[in-house]
């Protein structure tokens, strides 16, 4: 039946309704469903006011699929105003990326190419399309495309970028970074994993990018003078600072860290600094606000009165990772559990001086959902069970061996520990903590047979 024939109320919606709808439907649903239902639909979903963003990712998980798709929406020319391509972890065939580069040009913005490079080595062909045909893209995401070199990043010289992520694209040396002449708008970038740019290329950013507000190093070689010097210029605008393997990186630092006012995220992976100094660090009035994020495992001389500085500076915290720091006993724990309430996401894999005191003493905060445990040898299970779970019904708990314990997962226990957490529970319930177990339900042992 013609469609005059057989009004739709669908039909009738406004131009400007109809694109606000269509952005809620997936790539897949608007062009295989969508578009067969009328040829008003037809029409509307080749508007290139429809497709601002394009977002292939979720297909990565099937790579046929993926592939096919990518093939068939690359040829499509209704992509002129796209301003947002994701391709992360996609499959990409030969041509892919100059078909999208043509069709976008000086439309495309923000571009998502991370680990691309399954099926063959993406990197300085397709850079070299997007720095010739895209002049207006500001994000460029390659972030394990092997193919990638300094030639590539030769070729986006010439670009405004505000966000560039090379992270373990090993071809990428000091060279590549060096052709990044155009860097004055750089407010974000990955370069961990990069094993051969050395100290002064980072000296050299600094110098060029004075409004970085998130940066990620590779830490292996790194001294301390290139960060100082970053951490003194960005001190007012860094929120974001990861830096894996300090293992050269010394106590001289961390003034310059505690001056960074802005600092939400801070991840100092296996670094040496000594007992004053840090606590001297956490002790920092600047540091107390913002930071929300600490991971600092393998910072192996951490100790009680470090924890204690922390936990009183640093109140905002959601995700906290000390593991292996083996000086940290029950009363530092204590400590981090009773100051730090809003924790969401704690690690402590390694500790072997914790014990079951650590947390039967002091109630684990309510928000907490992943509490780590890992190689901690002097924790129970019924410790696991009893004075954290059943206090937090939400939080998955990992075990000695790596064992994930929940509410849903409790190991085998006597009837009378049984009865002890199912009466935590309710009371926990009653208290106000929300649960995915409602308490009419709530039979622990049902559980844990």
């Amino acid at each position: 039946m013609k469609e005059a024939e057989n009004p739709c109320l669908m039909l009738q919606i406004p131009l400007d309704t109809l694109v606000v709808v269509f952005s809620f439907l997936t790539p897949y649903d608007l062009w295989n469903k969508i578009a067969t239902l009328s040829s008003k639909f037809h029409e509307t979903v080749q508007l290139p006011r429809v497709w601002p963003v394009l977002d292939l990712s979720p297909y990565s998980k099937d790579q046929f699929t993926a592939r096919n798709l990518i093939t068939e929406f690359a040829n499509r020319e209704c992509y002129s105003a796209l301003r947002e391509l994701n391709l992360y972890c996609c499959p990409i065939s030969e041509g892919g990326i100059d078909a999208f580069a043509t069709h976008c040009g000086t439309s495309l913005q923000k571009i998502n190419l991370a680990f691309c490079g399954r099926d063959r080595d993406l990197g300085d062909e397709e850079l070299i399309i997007l720095g010739e045909k895209c002049p207006n893209l500001h994000s460029i995401n390659v972030e394990g495309c092997t193919g990638v070199t300094d030639e590539g990043l030769a070729a986006l010289g010439e670009l405004k970028l505000q966000s560039l992520n090379v992270s373990h694209c090993r071809g990428v040396s000091d060279r590549g970074m060096c052709c990044l002449t155009n860097i004055a708008s750089l407010t974000e970038l990955n370069i961990d994993g990069c094993s051969q740019i050395e100290s002064a290329t980072i000296q050299h950013l600094v110098q060029h990018s004075p409004k970085m507000k998130k940066i990620l190093l590779d830490g292996a070689d790194l001294e301390d003078p290139p960060l100082e010097a970053a951490l003194a210029l960005w001190s007012d605008t860094l929120t974001y600072l990861s830096v894996s393997f300090c293992d050269c990186l010394t106590d001289s630092i961390l003034p310059f860290a505690s001056a960074c006012t802005q600092l939400e995220y801070l991840q100092l992976r296996k670094c040496k600094f000594t007992p004053v100094p840090l606590h001297t660090f956490f002790s920092s009035p600047t540091v107390r606000l913002p930071l929300t994020s600490l991971l600092i495992g393998e910072c192996h001389q951490l100790d009680d009165f470090g924890c204690i500085a922390l936990a009183s500076q640093c109140p905002a915290l959601t995700e906290l990772d000390i593991s292996w720091a083996w000086e940290v006993r029950d009363a530092g724990m204590h400590a981090i559990l009773r100051g730090c309430r809003q924790l969401k996401e704690l690690t402590c894999t390694g500790m072997k001086s914790l014990s079951d005191l650590a947390f039967s003493t002091v109630t684990v905060p309510p928000t907490l959902t992943i509490l780590r445990l890992t190689q901690c040898n002097s924790i129970t299970t019924d410790c696991i069970v009893a004075s954290i779970i059943a206090h937090v019904p939400n939080c998955v708990v990992t075990d000695y061996y790596g064992t994930e314990y929940s509410i849903h997962n409790l190991p085998p226990m006597e009837e009378a520990k049984i009865n002890e957490v199912r009466e935590k529970l309710q009371k926990a319930i009653a208290a106000g903590i929300k649960t995915t177990v409602p308490p009419v339900v709530l039979n622990v042992a049902q559980a844990t047979q």
